[in-house]
């Protein structure tokens, strides 16, 4: 039996007279059909009603509500997180924070034909801190005894004027490799004059010239 995640239709509920809960999803259970406390921890998040905070400051979590295709990811971490719980037939609420990093480490799948992780770092990241919001919701609600998160202070940048700040992070969780970041192609010399022909063309001298500036000395909006 496995948890599932059902996407509600937006506009029907906001017809019905729930547009605060219309882009929020819900999990459903093939034995247990629904069941409120995964459900209310969903509703918090995506209300912003509830956000995640180490006893030492800040995660760093997102606390913007509302957001379907934030609601979706959640409740998708949530769902590996549940399954993998009842799979293992481990009670959520006897689980201590080295639990949550059995499920972050143990996190890899195997294709058969390449035999090799489709599991990444980031992705594991980002469910077992789903895992351990999940967790801390549910002693802060009652449902469990407390649950204690070890942290460190991380920098984390931003790009606007703001510049960096300082989040609590929990230990423990995955350093992402180089290897698994995007590779950026930069434009060849050709390509890039086709472009700026093409601005030209479309857009004028001006545009044209604006563009330019920004791919030749990669200024920025606040400079």
């Amino acid at each position: 039996m496995t948890w599932r995640v059902f996407v509600p239709d937006a506009d029907r509920l906001t017809e019905l007279g729930y547009p605060a809960l219309a882009g929020c999803c819900s999990l459903f259970h093939d034995a247990k059909g629904y069941e409120h406390e995964p459900n209310r921890y969903l509703r918090d998040r995506y209300r912003a009603r509830w956000v995640p905070e180490y006893k030492e400051g800040p995660t760093g979590a997102k606390r913007e509500g509302k957001r379907p295709t934030t609601s979706k990811g959640e409740a998708d971490r949530l769902t590996n997180f549940l399954n993998w719980a009842e799979a293992g037939g481990i009670d959520v609420d006897r689980m201590n924070y080295e639990c949550v990093l059995s499920y972050q480490d143990n996190m890899i799948a195997f294709r058969p034909s390449q035999q090799r992780p489709t599991v990444g770092a980031a992705t594991r990241n980002q469910r077992a801190d789903v895992a351990t919001f999940y967790l801390m919701w549910r002693a802060e609600q009652g449902l469990r005894w407390a649950f204690d998160v070890p942290t460190k202070l991380v920098k984390v940048p931003y790009r606007d004027i703001r510049g960096d700040v300082f989040v609590y992070s929990r230990t423990g969780r995955l350093r992402q490799s180089a290897a698994q970041l995007p590779t950026l192609s930069l434009p060849t010399a050709a390509q890039k004059l086709a472009w700026y022909s093409a601005v030209r063309t479309r857009l004028g001298e001006a545009k044209m010239l604006a563009s330019r500036c920004i791919v030749e000395i990669g200024v920025r909006a606040f400079e």
